[in-house]
């Protein structure tokens, strides 16, 4: 696995193929990031965590995986992350109401929690051969506060042995159609 922000090339070219897998690019993320977000706000671009892939075909289906490590500040903080692509949001929650469409949500309490999200799912259409790009976004569900989100750390980040650093990756995989 390559430094922060490197993009890794796991696999390429497989034989053509119903299901057969043609690609495989991952981006690793071992330093941390914060952000202030506003309430009831998605925030902006995880900075070194994207993936752009070229799919092979139109017709080829994208898988996308993340593991993301997330903590927030504030107690009882509402949060998570959603998938963006070229910009505009992918597999999020059916609009609701007065809720946040996200794909993931979460609650927590402040301090020295760090919160692990792995998520994945089942497909996005390829839809063209065009080099297309996939982030990550925090998001604050909280209402009526703006709260400070934070990738691979704690929020208090003190030089102790019961804090954590951790690592967060995205990958996407080119299965044939």
């Amino acid at each position: 696995i390559g430094a922060s922000g490197d993009t890794v090339n796991l696999a390429s070219g497989a034989t053509a193929g119903f299901g057969k897998i043609l690609q495989v690019l991952s981006t690793t993320k071992t330093d941390t990031y914060s952000e202030s977000i506003s309430t009831r706000a998605v925030g902006n671009n995880v900075t070194g965590l994207a993936v752009t892939i070229t799919p092979t075909s139109a017709s080829s289906k994208l898988l996308v995986y993340s593991a993301i490590n997330q903590s927030r500040s504030g107690d009882s903080a509402l949060g998570g992350f959603s998938f963006y692509r070229d910009g505009s949001p992918i597999l999020v929650g059916d609009s609701a109401g007065s809720r946040l469409s996200v794909s993931v949500g979460q609650h927590v309490v402040s301090g020295a929690t760090l919160i692990g999200n792995s998520f994945q799912f089942g497909q996005v259409d390829a839809s063209s051969t065009n080099a297309t790009t996939f982030n990550i976004r925090l998001n604050n569900s909280s209402s009526g506060i703006t709260r400070t989100y934070y990738i691979n750390r704690t929020e208090d980040d003190t030089d102790a042995n019961n804090q954590n650093r951790a690592v967060s990756s995205i990958m996407v995989m080119e299965v044939s159609a």
